[in-house]
C-alpha cells in the first residue's frame, strides 16, 4: 500500500500551525522536509507522525493549562 502523502493545508491542520511556520521550520531543519512534486510540497504521513512522536509533552499544570508557568521573579 503506497503512504499516504499529505498536503501543506493537511499538516498545518493537524499540527495547528500556520504554513509560514511549516515553511520556516522545514527550511531551517527543526521539521521534516517536504518531497517535491512538481511545484507542490508534499509531507510523507509517517514522517510527521515520527516529528509528532519526539516532541517533548508537558503535563497539564493545576489550573488545566499545559503550558510551563512563567520563572518567578526574585526582588533585586
Amino acid at each position: 500500500m503506497p503512504e499516504r502523502l499529505l498536503t501543506t493545508s493537511d499538516v498545518c491542520e493537524r499540527l495547528q500551525i500556520g504554513r509560514t511556520a511549516l515553511h520556516f521550520g522545514s527550511r531551517d531543519g527543526t521539521f521534516p522536509p517536504p518531497i517535491k512534486i512538481g511545484r507542490a510540497s508534499r509531507w510523507r504521513e509517517s514522517d510527521i507522525d515520527k516529528w509528532i512522536a519526539r516532541q517533548p509533552t508537558t503535563a497539564p499544570g493545576p489550573d488545566g493549562d499545559s503550558t510551563p508557568a512563567a520563572p518567578e521573579r526574585t526582588a533585586s
